[in-house]
């Protein structure tokens, strides 16, 4: 049977639907500590003396570290800014900055020890907003490269021939939008759990990371370990959404204090700490200008991204470029100048969220394509069509596009939301809006990451087993190169046992970030069960002669001959231990990292459009939006599980809604007070519409078996799609699109069961 297309369940549905899946904080070895860990209560201070003698004394306790538990001036190396502490030794920089930890026998024993250590501290001017942190004499947070206060990083990219494109222009368009704080809210909490083997000098770990290999970099570098000092094992992940996808802060703490006490360690934060201190989507402040000719063809970009950093770095540097780089690739413009500033502010730091930046800057670029089309007298759509990026061309930022096919999206959605006859009929109280996306398949941001490996073990018993060193977060990345192996292998997709994560029985893998799984791991995963039918049908010659071969069901047939996978590998005496095992890595030489100096590059070998259409029902004396129908439309090449695809586009597009309608953190002096899912606005199941996903296959050159990817890029159109439908009812009354920093279109939830 054929398995790439097939809607096969993910390779875990029956332990996640039972509840047998086992996550990081259900394990309990012998001899397991509590940690739990003292956060700073101020957005910005001294640390003048802290004194932790009586905490030690507490009964249970097994260990309590600080920063002087690390060598001094150890930070986390967050893309070369270096400027965040495992804890904190001098200075507070942020509420919920950690400071010391506790391992003891009981929860409520590390607690109450928490209580006796005392920190005294010298407090600080705290700039908390961009306006505040921009402003002349403002206190600065860290000693930066940049002159400018409180900021981070600043990049200037002007691409193309900006003064002869605004020469070509005959109408500009202009708008400042805010992207706010939005929250993970993945189900699970961040977890490790941490064992350190004095004997063997290796620590172990079980952590619901996206990135294991990250993790352990990471680790090894504020810990003064050797990578291969440090084993990751495979632990279930409830949701990640980029939160995971790189180190999580309590992981670090977690193995010092299971280094300190000798004992396994657990580290699991509470939710009002995973709302209140984990790292939150950046807040972007957009002004931005479009030009366009008299027939809509784009001419120019140009404006100024602000980003609000919070108080470290982590992936910030490179969040801020993919503003520009969005505005690049999504559509022709002829030429580009952006500003873009990272910002320091005393608040819980911005991280990886899905959509990573893309997001933020194309809600300001579709919200200004829907104000150009109707100072033009154009259709929302049809200005989108004469923009739409072409297969096989070089964009603006240097992009190397393959497959592109956001013209059918729209062409489709148009259809699918009867948009001609919704825009005509101007029903009062109703809308319909439309906005696209483009994302990566994978991102060559640094040496190595434009590889993928895969093994394939087959056993004297007939087992087939993959291995991958990355992680499956939710997304079914497992369940997909299963897909993958068994089409190469002729055998069912169930038959394919999956090994992720165990660092030292998996060949190298990233993990899940930077939508590469399908890619990056599914391209290796090919290339390594094609070796290993090759090896089949190789030995089965012996015995089949060399007519030509084909595998299924668990055989290798020629003609009217055949022999099973298992008596093969019990025969061939290459197979080591009973096991037949193929190992094969996948490098992709098509791509280029970014030149530092001018921005431009092609990360990616392929990258995946989008098309949303909404229909709203606005009521025009409070704003409150309803969403009446959603239709997704993906150009995704091949998809390999349409199941597993669709249920990313819903997913996505619900987490995007969110972002539009209700989510937001909400600081006051530094302080969330807003640190549960009872004040915080996500969509519930009775607020969300019917979403319809259109999978736009056809394939592309670069993908295993023509698939692009669709994780991060279906968060991205939601917000301005809704935007633009409610503008359309709003005219006239304020439309919500042009924002400072400030509130929402709508605060508050309406069903649409009404």
């Amino acid at each position: 049977m054929k398995q790439i297309g097939r809607r096969v369940r993910p390779k875990d549905w029956e332990a996640l639907t039972a509840g047998r899946f086992v996550y990081s904080s259900d394990l309990a070895p012998r001899g397991l500590l509590h940690g739990r860990i003292l956060r700073s209560p101020h957005p910005h201070a001294r640390i003048v003396r802290l004194d932790a003698s009586a905490a030690r004394r507490m009964p249970g306790v097994r260990a309590v570290i600080t920063a002087a538990d690390f060598p001094p001036g150890t930070t986390y190396p967050h893309e070369g800014a270096a400027d965040r502490e495992p804890l904190a030794s001098a200075y507070v920089r942020f509420v919920g900055q950690e400071i010391a930890a506790v391992a003891a026998e009981t929860l409520a024993q590390a607690d109450a020890a928490l209580g006796k250590i005392k920190v005294e501290y010298d407090l600080l001017d705290a700039p908390f907003t961009l306006a505040e942190a921009e402003a002349k004499g403002a206190p600065r947070l860290h000693k930066r490269s940049t002159d400018l206060p409180n900021i981070a990083r600043r990049l200037l990219r002007t691409w193309g021939d900006i003064d002869a494109a605004r020469a070509a222009t005959t109408c500009t368009v202009e708008g400042s939008f805010w992207y706010p704080h939005q929250t993970h809210a993945c189900m699970e909490t961040n977890n490790t759990l941490a064992r350190w083997e004095e004997a063997e000098q290796r620590l172990h770990l079980w952590s619901g990371t996206q990135g294991p290999a990250l993790i352990i970099a990471e680790l090894a570098s504020v810990l003064g370990l050797k990578p291969d000092q440090i084993i990751c094992h495979e632990a279930g992940v409830g949701g990640g959404f980029g939160s995971k996808s790189r180190i999580s802060e309590h992981e670090a703490i977690a193995a010092a204090l299971s280094r300190a006490a000798r004992h396994p360690v657990l580290v699991s934060l509470t939710r009002e700490e995973e709302f209140a201190t984990t790292k939150t989507r950046h807040a972007w402040r957009m002004d931005v200008r479009l030009h366009a000719d008299a027939s809509g063809q784009l001419r120019a970009l140009d404006g100024k991204l602000t980003v609000d950093n919070g108080a470290y770095v982590h992936s910030g540097f490179s969040v801020l470029s993919c503003g520009p780089k969005a505005y690049g690739t999504l559509y022709r413009p002829d030429a580009l100048e952006v500003e873009a500033l990272l910002v320091d502010t005393c608040k819980q730091p911005g991280g990886q969220f899905r959509g990573y930046g893309t997001t933020q800057a194309v809600y300001a670029l579709e919200c200004l394509i829907d104000k150009l089309a109707e100072q033009m007298g154009l259709d929302p759509i049809e200005l989108r069509l004469r923009n739409a990026n072409r297969p096989f061309t070089r964009t603006v930022q240097g992009a190397c596009l393959q497959s592109a096919r956001l013209a059918e999206c729209l062409t489709q959605v148009r259809a699918a939301i009867d948009w001609d006859v919704k825009r005509a009929s101007r029903r009062p109280g109703r809308g319909v809006g439309v906005a696209c996306g483009v994302h990566a398949s994978g991102t060559f941001g640094f040496p190595g990451a434009n590889r993928g490996d895969s093994a394939i073990d087959i056993s004297a018993d007939g087992r087939v087993r993959l291995r991958f060193g990355g992680a499956d977060a939710g997304t079914g990345q497992r369940t997909i190169l299963a897909q993958i192996a068994a089409e190469e292998l002729g055998i069912d997709a169930e038959r394919i046992e999956v090994l992720s994560t165990e660092t030292e029985d998996t060949p190298y893998d990233l993990g899940a970030w930077s939508s590469r799984g399908t890619y990056y791991s599914g391209n290796a995963a090919r290339k390594a069960a094609v070796l290993a039918a090759e090896r089949l049908k190789t030995l089965a010659a012996r015995r089949l002669g060399n007519e030509p071969a084909t595998l299924a069901d668990g055989m290798v047939r020629a003609g009217n001959k055949a022999v099973s996978f298992a008596k093969l590998v019990s025969e061939a005496p290459e197979a080591a231990g009973g096991v037949l095992t193929t190992e094969a890595s996948y490098i992709e030489s098509d791509v280029e990292m970014l030149d530092p100096a001018t921005g431009r590059g092609n990360l990616s070998a392929t990258y995946s459009f989008a098309a949303h259409a909404v229909e709203v029902e606005v009521d025009t004396l409070t704003g409150r939006v309803r969403i009446l129908d959603y239709v997704a439309a993906h150009d995704i090449g091949t998809a390999i599980n349409p199941m597993l695809v669709e249920g990313q586009i819903a997913g996505g597009v619900v987490m995007g809604i969110g972002a539009a309608l209700g989510e937001e953190l909400i600081h006051e002096q530094g302080k969330l007070v807003n640190p549960a899912f009872v004040h915080y606005a996500m969509p519930r199941a009775a607020d969300l519409p019917r979403i319809r996903p259109i999978l736009i296959e056809g394939g592309d050159p670069k993908g295993p078996y023509g698939a692009k990817s669709v994780g991060e890029l279906c968060i991205t159109p939601p917000a301005p799609a809704i935007s633009g439908g409610s503008a359309t009812v709003l005219k006239g009354r304020g439309s919500g699109r042009d924002r400072s920093e400030g509130p929402r279109l709508c605060r508050k939830w309406n069903s649409p069961r009404g």
